[in-house]
């Protein structure tokens, strides 16, 4: 996995961003995120990670002596964080159209998978944004 590949590699004050990780949600109520299952999902050493927390809240991990900051974030909640979200709409356009942000789906064709793909949303078969073409 990527994070297990990436994760040796961070500096001490590192910050990780998670986005799109759905199938962590169910820590702790609606709002909950698990930290720790989400270190050991991805390959990282679990010691040091509080759970659960809040989602959107930092998480300091302490491991081979760095502090590493996790936070999790949801999408529809970028609106605390004007002015930055005016910034990544001019610049997430220009970015995709000069090939140096790269969008990556999961599509799968047809009615009858519309199931099948939203199970696949909870047990991490999509890469990406799931997409169902009909």
């Amino acid at each position: 996995h990527v994070t297990a590949a990436a994760w040796p590699l961070l500096r001490d004050g590192a910050r990780v961003a998670v986005c799109g990780g759905i199938v962590h949600y169910e820590s702790d109520g609606p709002d909950g995120w698990d930290a720790g299952r989400w270190a050991f999902l991805n390959g990282v050493p679990t010691s040091g990670f509080p759970r659960p927390t809040k989602i959107g809240d930092p998480v300091v991990a302490n491991d081979a002596g760095r502090s590493i900051i996790v936070e999790s974030f949801i999408w529809n909640e970028l609106h605390r964080r004007k002015p930055y979200l005016e910034e990544f709409f001019t610049k997430a356009h220009e970015w995709i159209a000069e090939g140096k942000l790269n969008l990556i789906e999961t599509v799968m064709d047809g009615y009858q998978r519309i199931p099948e793909a939203f199970v696949g949303l909870f047990s991490g078969v999509n890469v990406g944004k799931m997409i169902v073409r009909v």
